[in-house]
């Protein structure tokens, strides 16, 4: 992967990014890099300097393994942006799909080793067609020093999947 692609679209779906600084990974087409998530991230360690997953963590069967796999495609220093459904929302249990929601504190620290929070905030949208509020978490993250190995060693433990 030439360095020129630094950047990661997890999970594009329709949101696919044309500038040719992005890779758009996802299931099915259009995607640039078709890949089941769910078995892990088809790229070399240290390949991504910006990861972008807007709503596709909820929809992760094993949590801690998407962990370490951002933890490893990421340079030190490198930034993960977030958007996940909160978990007070309807929507948030709404979607069959979703396997989790989440709240400010999953994404303390001591869940995302490897990972410092820069940024976290809450926001609110008026569901298309409705009246239905729902309410999402967009949370920026920063790669810290700590090094793959130990992050694979703290993260080894509990694999938070669901069922």
């Amino acid at each position: 992967m030439s360095s020129a692609k630094s950047k990661l679209n997890l999970g594009c779906g329709r949101d696919y990014r044309y500038d040719r600084s992005w890779v758009n990974l996802d299931i099915t087409a259009p995607a640039s890099v078709i890949a089941d998530i769910n078995s892990g991230l088809p790229f070399k360690d240290r390949t991504f300097s910006l990861i972008w997953a807007s709503h596709i963590l909820e929809h992760i069967k094993d949590l801690r393994m998407i962990q370490r796999e951002l933890a490893r495609i990421m340079v030190t220093g490198g930034l993960l942006n977030v958007i996940v459904p909160y978990y007070l929302s309807p929507d948030a249990w709404g979607d069959p799909t979703h396997c989790r929601a989440f709240s400010e504190q999953s994404f303390m620290s001591v869940f995302w080793v490897g990972f410092s929070p820069l940024n976290m905030e809450r926001k609110k949208y008026t569901k298309r067609g409705t009246s239905q509020e729902v309410q999402w978490l967009h949370v920026e993250m920063q790669r810290t020093s700590v090094e793959y190995w130990e992050v694979q060693a703290a993260l080894s433990g509990n694999n938070f999947t669901k069922g």
